[in-house]
């Protein structure tokens, strides 16, 4: 477990249009008391600390613009940051796993008649 993690997120909704951002933040940690990398002394594996930033953008078309049915497009980046985790043996400089993500993006169009 880390001994620190936060969340935060904002949240604006008005005439049709919605922005959301957030913000998850994991302290660095122990995640494995056996890594069975052979290590003398059976050195533990930890994972340095990251924070990922989240966004999204949406629009209801028929509010905003007068659109025939209940239409909403909604553009959304996970992990706008590009945030690494990364897992190293005893010495931060001993990387055993990194894990680079990326930025994802997503652009979606939902509607009702």
């Amino acid at each position: 477990m880390p001994p620190r993690t936060n969340n935060l997120t904002l949240y604006y909704e008005r005439g049709g249009l919605n922005v959301r951002v957030a913000r998850q933040y994991t302290a660095s940690h122990v995640v494995n008391t056996s890594t069975g990398l052979n290590v003398a002394g059976g050195a533990y594996a930890y994972t340095t600390d990251r924070t990922q930033v989240d966004a999204s953008v949406g629009m209801n078309l028929q509010q905003m613009f007068g659109f025939r049915y209940n239409t909403d497009l909604t553009f959304s980046v996970w992990n706008a940051n590009k945030a690494i985790s990364r897992t190293y043996t005893q010495f931060s400089n001993a990387i055993f796993d990194e894990y680079k993500p990326g930025a994802s993006y997503t652009l979606s169009l939902r509607t009702s008649f």
